[in-house]
């Protein structure tokens, strides 16, 4: 004899229970370079139309969904981005008393991250939790260069010079240091992306897209703050007070005395 054959079922190597109960799985996997969200929304869409055909018995549920990981992901992203602004804007506002280069810095932190998902885009990049957990890391990175420039930029005006005169010459002062700066920092995440083995699948992406993002906080510092320096910054002079609104004036200035009397408690410290 060649062979035995047998009209069998095939042996069970595994069990599916839900909820106690006898059930069957399904996976379901997407292609790769689709999107994780859209291809589960449309699974449930899809769900939805095949429940209303199938025996009152036969309940169809989804136990498994990764888009809700992506969209917990992005939210945690959004959460971060905007206490970032927040704290960024406060602790500028308290040291550099000037609230329109507060603002200026703060808007270079959505700018920076904005350009960053552009060259995701460009470099093939998807958005998963692996992406999105880099530039949550890269937030705090993007503000350093801003800080310095818009910083150079206001003491320059101080100086008595003129709106552009002072962006031009504020951002060319610093420029050299920041461009430094940030290259030192990119020379730590870069060599990273050129590691082999497992090292490159966990670490290569969170390298090359922090790598990304500093590229872009260098970018917006030096072509888009010069440029809103230029023509939102304001040198208030000592009569400044009583041109701005009253709300305003009694808020800032309230604002600025809590941080005159940290700084001279600090400074009482540092006497002792």
């Amino acid at each position: 004899d060649v062979a035995e054959v047998r009209d069998f079922f095939k042996e069970r190597t595994y069990e599916v229970r839900m909820n106690g109960k006898k059930a069957m799985a399904l996976f379901i996997q997407k292609q790769s370079g689709k999107n994780t969200v859209e291809v589960a929304r449309a699974v449930r869409k899809k769900l939805d139309e095949i429940k209303k055909n199938l025996p009152p018995d036969v309940k169809p549920r989804m136990v498994m969904d990764n888009s809700e990981f992506i969209l917990a992901s992005v939210a945690t992203l959004r959460n971060t981005v905007f206490w970032a602004v927040f704290f960024v804007f406060i602790v500028l506002l308290f040291f550099l008393r000037d609230l329109r280069a507060s603002i200026i810095v703060a808007v270079a932190i959505p700018t920076s991250l904005i350009i960053t998902f552009l060259l995701m885009y460009l470099a093939g990049y998807t958005i998963n939790t692996d992406s999105l957990a880099s530039l949550a890391v890269a937030v705090g990175l993007v503000v350093d260069n801003a800080i310095v420039v818009v910083d150079n930029i206001n003491r320059h005006r101080h100086k008595g010079q003129r709106p552009k005169e002072g962006a031009v010459f504020g951002a060319n002062e610093v420029g050299v240091a920041v461009i430094a700066s940030t290259l030192t920092t990119i020379s730590i995440f870069a060599p990273i992306m050129f590691v082999g083995g497992i090292a490159a699948i966990v670490f290569g992406q969170f390298a090359a897209i922090v790598t990304m993002a500093l590229v872009a906080s260098l970018f917006t510092a030096l072509m888009l703050v010069p440029m809103l320096c230029s023509r939102f910054l304001r040198v208030h002079n000592s009569n400044s007070s009583a041109v701005r609104h009253p709300a305003e004036r009694s808020l800032l200035d309230l604002f600025y005395r809590l941080g005159e009397k940290v700084f001279a408690k600090m400074e009482q410290l540092y006497v002792r």
